[in-house]
């Protein structure tokens, strides 16, 4: 079952409204895409820049499904220049060296930390941060 919607706010516009999506889970992916590109749109983000945006976004709610336990949540928000995405779980964390790493694209022969490195390359600022809780992931894009 699809993770449910929390609005604190207005949905659209520029400066307002937070969404928060909970309890994610891979049936939620095409949504959280969706929600992602037309927030990206609401704050007059370029379509190419939107669409890396998207995929980086992405990339970190799959990482989040794949090796975190839940709950895990995805939060927007508009910022005073672009859009805000916040992905929280309650997993593990990552060892600070994986957290740098992830700045360096992977060997070919690595199994993991592609999405990492994506989410770096398509997003304007990324900040990963250890809490008691699991990890948090804040993503940002730009209008310039």
């Amino acid at each position: 079952m699809p993770g449910g919607v929390a609005v604190a706010g207005a949905e659209t516009g520029q400066g307002t409204g937070r969404v928060t999506i909970d309890d994610v889970n891979a049936a939620d992916l095409r949504r959280v895409r969706g929600l992602v590109e037309r927030a990206a749109a609401q704050a007059g983000i370029a379509a190419s820049r939107a669409t890396n945006f998207v995929t980086a976004v992405n990339e970190i709610v799959l990482n989040a499904i794949m090796h975190a336990r839940g709950p895990r949540s995805v939060a927007l928000q508009y910022t005073p220049d672009g859009l805000l995405v916040e992905v929280s779980d309650h997993g593990p964390g990552l060892p600070p060296q994986v957290a740098a790493d992830g700045a360096r694209l992977p060997l070919p022969t690595s199994e993991s930390g592609r999405g990492l490195w994506l989410a770096r390359q398509f997003s304007q600022r990324l900040y990963i941060r250890n809490t008691a809780h699991g990890l948090t992931v804040r993503l940002y894009a730009t209008r310039a």
